[in-house]
């Protein structure tokens, strides 16, 4: 399966968008050596989805930054989605008479994107 095809289905399967890491000392436990950070589905819900751990207090910092960036993938992933859609718009388009600087530069985005998902 693709990366795209591996997209579509665990969203249509997992728990939908946006997630948050919301600020607060309930929103995170601190353990023996760390710290864990609970990532929820919106605000005010009372079930984390994800637990991130920070490795120790001087990880803090590291702990809430990797939970931030969790919280961020159904974001990333509709924003992928959405170049998905775009890169087979922009295929259609290269041999439709652009400039040639066009159809080069379409074809190093392409290519990148293309790489980027598999």
């Amino acid at each position: 399966m693709s990366l795209i095809e591996d997209i579509k289905r665990d969203r249509e399967a997992g728990t939908p968008g946006p997630w948050m890491r919301p600020e607060g000392t309930q929103n995170k436990v601190t353990l023996t050596g760390g710290t864990v950070f609970k990532i929820r589905h919106q605000e005010g819900d009372s079930t984390p989805i994800v637990f991130v751990p920070g490795l120790d207090d001087d990880g803090i910092q590291e702990g809430a930054s990797n939970a931030d960036r969790i919280s961020r993938v159904p974001d990333m992933e509709a924003a992928l989605l959405a170049a998905d859609a775009m890169d087979e718009a922009l295929t259609n388009c290269i041999g439709a008479g652009l400039p040639e600087d066009v159809h080069a530069s379409a074809r190093l985005a392409l290519t990148a994107f293309r790489k980027a998902c598999k």
